[in-house]
């Protein structure tokens, strides 16, 4: 009677846990999307008392970054990498003030359009909630797997695909297998899922792979294969390579003479790309930027896109905000797949109502060799394909096409232990916590 008692009051922990996280997700990617959409129409004005503003905001932005980042440095960057600190036991991620600075830090992302989303702050968001329910019921304290779980569930509110943040939470989160975790994982990340998905829906809000015509291609198409399978990973090994670094090197100088003005330095750097290119290509997360690239006819043109994409993804990843990585890396691995898809159709004779599937295909590509987690990308990539198309089979086969390629061009980052974006960004993180010139402290002191 007392196991069963236990159990029934873990269903229940759990299941608060993700009706909270889902009602926590919603508010404030719905909030963080009101800002970006404001920045959005800002940037694409050219009425120059709307440039002026802009450019008022973004100073008052910029300063106002640097001053939270000074008081809370976990505000600064991209903030899943906290949560998975605080799921390996080498960070405490607790305390309200520090949850608050966070947000406010990614509001200002939302603000000023730098190219991160939502899903980062999310995933600390979803940890912290975790946290605090466990201490709140004296609950499972300290229990780190379930923390992983609270990822998981914040992962599938974001993406309104429950199986994908499940597999999420292991992938990335928690590699120690258990069944116990997982039932409750998956209760988790339901109740957070329906949560979301009916505020979703109230609201008005899209998935990012709401592409029209999204459906299982002709076997014709899948001369793509060999090619996206030679250019994703290449573009991510160095996108990966070259963030790590960048990071590095910003995070080691904050207290450098230009610390307090990243921020402006980069909102330069984008007033000028975006005379020249569309703005969509260059500031947001690129969640507009997926379903806009389908209307794009011309393969060279998404590649400067896809080039300009890149090199703002770095700059704005480490230009002294928060937020999260998995949204913008989806874009380019969109813009990829876009580009070959042109190819096709051009010089190949493939079908044009394959593109939406290739493109889908290549951003969850691109996730999956960028974090190492195929099994939740291809859950991803089948999500999509279920919600757009309404067909299981389709869903079922688009895993059992994409998890083995997935998988293929993972191998090498496991058979070589070559770090993940998030390691490497968590590597730099243990450094700086024992730098105290980075948390106020002078070092005269």
């Amino acid at each position: 009677m007392n196991k069963l008692t236990a159990v029934f009051l873990d269903i229940l922990h759990v299941l608060f846990l993700g009706v909270f996280i889902g009602l926590a997700i919603s508010a404030y990617s719905l909030l963080f999307t009101l800002l970006s959409e404001l920045s959005l129409g800002m940037h694409a004005s050219r009425d120059p008392l709307v440039i002026g503003a802009e450019v008022v905001i973004t100073v008052v932005a910029a300063l106002l970054a640097y001053r939270i980042i000074r008081a809370e440095p976990i505000a600064e960057g991209i903030e899943v990498p906290h949560a998975l600190m605080a799921i390996r036991g080498e960070e405490k991620i607790g305390g309200l003030h520090r949850l608050v600075a966070v947000i406010s830090s990614s509001f200002v992302t939302a603000i000023t359009a730098i190219p991160l989303g939502p899903e980062g702050v999310g995933g600390l968001i979803s940890a912290q909630i975790v946290v605090l329910g466990q201490r709140m019921d004296h609950h499972n304290v300290g229990n780190r797997g379930e923390i992983a779980m609270g990822l998981s569930a914040g992962f599938a509110a974001a993406f309104l695909s429950p199986l994908a943040g499940l597999f999420y939470g292991f992938e990335e989160g928690w590699h120690h297998f258990s069944w116990r975790l997982l039932w409750k994982g998956a209760i988790m990340c339901l109740s957070a899922f329906l949560v979301a998905y009916a505020i979703d829906i109230t609201a008005g809000m899209k998935m990012i792979f709401a592409i029209e015509g999204l459906i299982f291609p002709s076997w014709f198409s899948f001369i793509l294969l060999p090619c996206l399978f030679i250019a994703v990973p290449l573009v991510v090994y160095l996108f990966s390579y070259l963030f790590i670094k960048l990071n590095a090197y910003v995070r080691m100088r904050r207290d450098g003479k230009y610390a307090r003005f990243r921020m402006l330095l980069f909102f330069v750097v984008v007033m000028i790309f975006a005379f020249f290119f569309p703005y969509e290509s260059v500031i947001g997360s690129g969640h507009g930027l997926v379903e806009g690239m389908m209307e794009e006819k011309v393969w060279y043109l998404v590649l400067s896109y896809l080039v300009i994409r890149f090199v703002i993804t770095l700059i704005g990843g480490n230009a002294g905000a928060s937020g999260g990585i998995v949204i913008p890396s989806l874009a380019m691995g969109a813009l990829i797949g876009r580009i070959f898809t042109l190819i096709g159709e051009s010089y190949w004779g493939m079908d044009s109502s394959s593109s939406a599937f290739w493109t889908v295909y290549a951003a969850c590509f691109f996730l999956a060799v960028l974090n190492k987690i195929p099994l939740t990308a291809s859950t991803l990539l089948a999500s999509s394909l279920f919600a757009m198309s309404g067909d299981a089979l389709s869903a079922l086969l688009a895993v059992l096409v994409s998890l083995p390629v997935y998988a293929l061009a993972c191998l090498p980052l496991y058979l070589h232990k070559v770090e993940d974006l998030y390691d490497g960004v968590i590597e730099v993180e243990e450094k700086a916590l024992h730098l105290p010139h980075l948390h106020g402290v002078p070092l005269e002191e």
